[in-house]
């Protein structure tokens, strides 16, 4: 490598095949992912266009950023390119393209020209070979390997061409393992889609998210309407986390302890708002808050994400299998209590909505029968 330029893993210092020294003298170094003012340059339509160092990153539905360690950017090509593919990837493969080994500079429709090469075949084998050298680097054998443990994205989980059954066909013994803390989030997913109650209770809690995020206006309304001082340090509405359960504890207790903020807000729009359908909405919204159904909802999964929220944090930490047992099995006695004292909840429920002047009967839905005619 030449140190004596900034960037020593510059895809434009290199010819196309290179050495297997070479290739762990790059890794050891590590990728090229210069954070500069990028230059513009056309696109296919004559547009100009540039490269942004947001791309290194892939963001999740729940807002976590997650590292390409892949994704590259020539400073000296002005392209960006997939850096495991360049020293990995099997140039015989049947359908080989190597727009990614050379460069892309085409900047139009960016994000989806990477997820699609994250999901292509070529990409898939240069990351499992990648892992094995990587491995051989540490003098550690993978046909020594027992076990693999990933989350469920297909990339690495996948049972036809996944990382998973590429390691397995080298190490038969080696079987994959959902990741721990990721199969806690199915468990309460799965058992959350079993009632339809708590769907529609967390389609509410999304649609309440929604309905001030979506306008600057109401979202001022709801965070600077009174007490401007002590409002501005007070939790705000928390988006809905599609896949990460456990997450949801936030947009939960953020909606409790904002409560009365929010239905406030509501009625005020019901009531000034010159818009109907943003009048319409809020009367919607206004009138499943004041339910005490919602209120019990509320305070029972706030009682039930709590504890998971907190052990889901902690098996994403190194831990040993004995104490995520243990963690588990706290987690599994806190719930089985909550099962037990359920009459405490309710009468929980109930205090706040006679602390916040709600009714306090439960209301059964009118039964809708179709009219027969003969």
């Amino acid at each position: 490598l030449d140190f004596s330029t900034e960037y020593p893993t510059d895809r434009g210092h290199f010819e196309d095949i290179i050495s297997s020294d070479m290739k762990y003298s790059i890794m050891s170094y590590g990728p090229c992912r210069p954070i500069i003012n990028f230059p513009y340059s056309p696109d296919g339509s004559g547009v100009l266009r540039k490269f942004s160092a947001s791309y290194y990153n892939m963001t999740t539905k729940s807002g976590l950023q997650i590292p390409r360690l892949w994704l590259c950017y020539s400073i000296l090509l002005n392209r960006v390119y997939c850096e495991t593919c360049w020293l990995f990837a099997n140039r015989n493969q049947k359908g080989f393209k190597n727009n990614w080994i050379v460069g892309i500079n085409d900047w139009h429709h960016m994000n989806d020209k990477i997820n699609d090469h994250e999901k292509s075949q070529t990409h898939i084998y240069a990351s499992s070979v990648r892992l094995h050298c990587i491995l051989e680097s540490y003098d550690l054998n993978v046909k020594n390997c027992r076990g693999q443990g990933y989350d469920g994205a297909s990339v690495m989980s996948g049972s036809n061409s996944g990382v998973q059954k590429r390691i397995m066909s080298v190490a038969p013994n080696a079987p994959f393992v959902h990741c721990c803390a990721h199969n806690l989030n199915l468990v309460i997913s799965d058992a959350a889609k079993s009632t339809q109650v708590a769907n529609h209770f967390f389609a509410t809690v999304q649609a309440i998210f929604n309905f001030f995020s979506s306008s600057a206006p109401r979202w001022a309304t709801l965070a600077f309407s009174e007490d401007f001082a002590c409002k501005i340090r007070k939790k705000v509405l928390k988006k809905i986390c599609p896949t990460r359960w456990e997450a949801r504890h936030e947009s939960v207790s953020a909606l409790k302890q904002r409560y009365i903020d929010v239905l406030k807000s509501l009625i005020n729009i019901s009531l000034i708002s010159k818009k109907s359908d943003e009048r319409s909405e809020a009367q919607s919204l206004q009138k499943k808050m004041e339910s005490f159904q919602f209120v019990l909802m509320l305070s029972v999964w706030e009682n039930i994400l709590r504890p998971l929220h907190g052990v889901s944090k902690m098996l994403q930490r190194d831990m040993n299998l004995q104490n995520a047992r243990d963690r588990l099995k706290d987690v599994y006695y806190l719930i089985n209590e909550l099962r037990n004292n359920y009459e405490d909840i309710v009468n929980n429920a109930k205090s706040l909505c006679l602390r916040w002047r709600l009714p306090v009967t439960y209301t059964e839905p009118r039964q809708i029968y179709a009219k027969k005619t003969f």
